[in-house]
This record gives C-alpha cells, structure tokens and sequence, in this order.
C-alpha cells in the first residue's frame, strides 16, 4: 500500500504492475476529463475483472475460473438493475458492465434497451433466482432482496467446495468465507453506527 501511495503522489507507476499503472492513469485521465468520479471507478473496476479473471483462468483450476465468471455475471447483473432503476441509458450502461462472465454484455445491452426483462438470461445458472429479483427491484420491489440473492449465488456455488476432500476448493471456500464474515462484521457495525434496527441488519 505505501509502494503504491508513492507511485501515485509522484506519478510513477514503474514499480508497479502493468495493469495497475495503465488503470491508474487512465482513471485519472478520466476524472480530468469528466469531473466524474463514477466513471472513474467503472474503469478500475473494469480492469480489477481484467486482471482477477487471466488470474483465475492462470491457476487451472475450473472451480476458481467458475467463481470469476459468476462473479463478474453478478457485477454485470447488479449494474444493469441499478442503471434501469436510475433512467440511465444504454451508453452509461456500457461503461459499468465487464467481459468474461458468462452472459455477454451485448445481451444484456439488448435486453436493457428493448426494455425486456433480464431472468431468461441468466436461466439455469446460479443467478437464475438473482435475476427474478432484479426484475421485480426494477418494477418496484426491494433492492436488498436483489442484493442478497446476488451474494446467496455465490455462496451456493463456493459452499459446494465443502464436499471436497482434496484439492484447492476447500482452501478456496475458507477464504471467501472469512472475507464474508468480514461483510458481515462490516454490516453490523455500520447498522449499529445508522441506527438501523436488528433485525433488518440480521436480514
């Protein structure tokens, strides 16, 4: 972190990354011409996807390769039901989503601006329930029920690494559990500090 903090103040990203240093200026490069501190984060969330996804598919491991791709059809997922929700258009749409998972942006593209509903395209998969929720968000209905079916997914699908006795995938759970149990920490320290009541944070 400090390594990084130099780079940044002095403007010299040589001791960086590649990735990191060309999403770095071109976050910059993209707040100084918009003013638009969003759009800035569109693209270094588009180049964090970038970079998790070839690692993931650099390990081998089909079970970690699945977890990127589900992961990015969620962010996909996510972003497309908040920009319906906001009125925002097709074009702000294309700067949030990211390549790699298994439904293409194109689709989803599609489906927002024919203003079709986005369930048939995640049928079968492990969001197939996230995207009927993202429908009825989009009608109306509450954003924490899609919100908690995006995250139930991903824990469906890392929870079955608990079956396995040998191999990466329990190793793999027990990370992204505890990281989970950190959400979970953070959520009710921030409904206690908002005083939000219990049982909504336990929801």
């Amino acid at each position: 972190a400090k390594k990084m903090a130099e780079a940044f103040l002095q403007a010299d990203y040589r001791a960086l990354p590649p990735v990191l240093s060309s999403a770095i200026v071109d976050a910059k490069d993209t707040l100084a011409r918009t003013n638009d501190p969003q759009l800035m984060d569109f693209v270094l969330d588009r180049a964090f996807y970038k970079e998790f996804l070839k690692l993931t598919e650099a390990t081998g491991s089909e079970f970690l390769v699945g977890y990127g791709r589900l992961t990015a059809d969620g962010a996909n997922l996510r972003a497309a039901v908040r920009a319906v929700r906001m009125g925002r258009d097709a074009a702000f749409l294309r700067q949030t989503l990211v390549d790699g998972g298994k439904v293409s942006s194109h689709r989803i593209l599609a489906a927002v601006t024919a203003r079709e509903p986005l369930a048939p395209l995640y049928a079968g998969s492990p969001l197939q329930k996230a995207a009927q929720a993202g429908d009825e968000a989009i009608r109306g209905g509450r954003l924490t029920d899609f919100e908690k079916q995006c995250d139930n997914a991903l824990n469906a699908y890392l929870s079955s690494a608990k079956r396995a006795t040998f191999g990466e995938r329990p190793l793999i759970y027990y990370i992204c559990a505890v990281e989970s149990e950190f959400l979970a920490a953070r959520i009710v320290m921030t409904g206690r500090l908002s005083g939000l009541p219990a049982d909504r944070s336990e929801e």
